[in-house]
């Protein structure tokens, strides 16, 4: 362990402690199952995971989707079925939480409630024998960090629910632990408040250097502080990317409607791709639009567009479109959003087709005109390269 007196340098020396390059956390095949009466029930199914050393890694899903079940295989809360699970290559299957070179911060937080916020921070230290002196001077550095120096007599009942975080947190890096995982660590806090904390913690991760693992079912709040993100459902990983690959380019259904908004299409593969690369493909409601996939004639597929992708305007605004996709609908239902109205349009199909649902996002800005009202009949168009084309479920 690193003897610095700086406690950010010395969380960078414990959270990269891997021999050369290698994961700071890594799982393999790891499988996590549970007796419930006579029937048995899979909670993590064959899971493959690695993370960096230094990476804010998220771990995003609805409930039941396995994520704190991971996390707390991870912690040594929990332990595979199958599998193996290794801290900076070493494999920690088997080996208790105390044993483990992680901490974790609960949604709860877990602060004793009759000491001060001080000696919450200390607790672990003093548990491992660090002498005294070390011990104040180690604390007090923390505090600092985190920025509540001035409440170090206080008891936890004392503070606002960030600062409890931050409590939280000093003490679960007090310890220069070299990963610190995170189990939904701004569930209890009000929106304003999370948005703060947000900010707060990856300020925190960029100080100390260490690997963070976030798990959350709040797809904002990974996009937000991720520098990679894995999305999980019923106990598989169904994408792992930097947020911008996984929002930009959603692996499947799931994934394109579960992280953010998206219109998801699906359609019949009219022509081949031409020289641009894009293939004309007949919607099911009935209009025809271009997207880059390799599928041939007859081909069935699914796409999405992200609704800030789509330009609205009003029916009678014809204007160039330089190759965009045009398709003409009427506007069901708009939402005002403060800095943008939400847009619902139904797109009329031919025929007895069903007309087809788009979601749209338009700022509010002095460009953006007027406001389109209810029954409105409208143009939306958006350039080919945002018909994200997906893969099978």
């Amino acid at each position: 362990m690193a003897t610095t007196t700086d406690p950010a340098a010395g969380a960078r020396t414990a959270g990269t402690a891997s021999d050369g390059d290698g994961p700071a956390i890594e799982l393999e095949g790891v499988a996590k199952t549970y007796r419930a009466g006579r029937s048995t029930v899979t909670a993590v199914r064959h899971l493959d995971l690695a993370v960096a050393p230094g990476e804010y890694f998220a771990v995003v899903g609805p409930s039941g989707c396995g994520k704190t079940t991971t996390l707390r295989m991870i912690g040594g809360f929990e332990e595979p079925t199958a599998g193996t699970v290794r801290l900076a290559g070493r494999d920690v299957t088997g080996v208790p939480p105390d044993r483990r070179d992680v901490n974790t911060v609960f949604q709860s937080y877990a602060l004793f409630p009759h000491m001060s916020v001080a000696d919450n921070v200390a607790f672990g230290l003093r548990r491992r024998r660090v002498p005294a002196a070390e011990v104040r001077r180690r604390v007090g550095d923390m505090l600092d960090l985190v920025e509540l120096t001035g409440v170090a007599s206080r008891r936890p009942g004392r503070l606002s629910g960030g600062q409890q975080q931050r409590v939280a947190l000093a003490r679960a890096l007090v310890n220069r632990p070299g990963a610190l995982l995170l189990d939904e660590p701004l569930g209890a806090l009000d929106p304003l408040l999370r948005q703060a904390m947000r900010a707060e913690l990856k300020r925190l991760q960029r100080e100390v250097g260490a690997t963070f693992v976030h798990v959350t079912h709040d797809q904002g709040e990974a996009l937000a502080m991720a520098d990679r993100l894995a999305v999980m459902a019923g106990g598989r990983v169904r994408q792992t990317g930097a947020p911008a690959e996984v929002y930009e380019r959603p692996a499947d259904r799931f994934v394109a409607g579960f992280v953010g908004a998206a219109n998801l299409l699906t359609g019949t593969v009219r022509t081949s791709a031409g020289g641009d690369g894009y293939a004309a493909v007949d919607l099911d409601g009935g209009q025809r639009v271009r997207a880059a996939t390799a599928a041939g004639p007859g081909a069935r597929i699914d796409l999405t567009v992200r609704p800030e992708k789509i330009r609205i305007a009003a029916a009678g605004t014809e204007g160039p479109d330089g190759g965009a996709n045009l398709l003409r609908g009427t506007v069901r239902d708009a939402v005002y959003q403060g800095p943008a109205t939400h847009y619902t349009v139904l797109v009329a199909g031919a025929g007895a087709a069903e007309p087809v649902e788009l979601v749209v996002h338009r700022q509010n800005s002095a460009a953006a005109g007027p406001a389109l009202r209810v029954g409105a009949e409208v143009r939306l168009t958006w350039p080919p390269e945002h018909s994200h084309v997906l893969g099978p479920a």
